[in-house]
């Protein structure tokens, strides 16, 4: 019988951080690469959405983020066998 893994959650908190030790970095002292920030501000949500990555040397935004998971998966900053934890789920 075949059993069936459960998969490790991962705070949102914690995968933001591990996101943004993947994409950005430190050189002779000064930061370059980008940062996943999220939105706070409920007015720049049509542009931003809820999560967004800023370029740290020109200090502009690059990317709007649609799915966390998602996006933590491209940079391998979540395994396979972990999920982001819904800490409200809807059902």
């Amino acid at each position: 019988m075949a059993r069936k893994l459960k998969k490790v959650p991962v705070s949102e908190r914690a995968l933001i951080q591990r996101i943004n030790r993947r994409i950005g970095g430190v050189s002779d002292g000064s930061w370059w690469g980008e940062r996943l920030r999220k939105n706070s501000n409920p007015r720049y949500f049509s542009d931003l959405g809820w999560y967004y990555t800023v370029d740290i040397g020109r200090n502009v935004v690059r990317d709007r983020i649609t799915d966390l998971e998602a996006y933590g998966r491209d940079v391998d900053a979540l395994a396979d066998h972990e999920q982001l934890w819904d800490e409200n789920p809807t059902e």
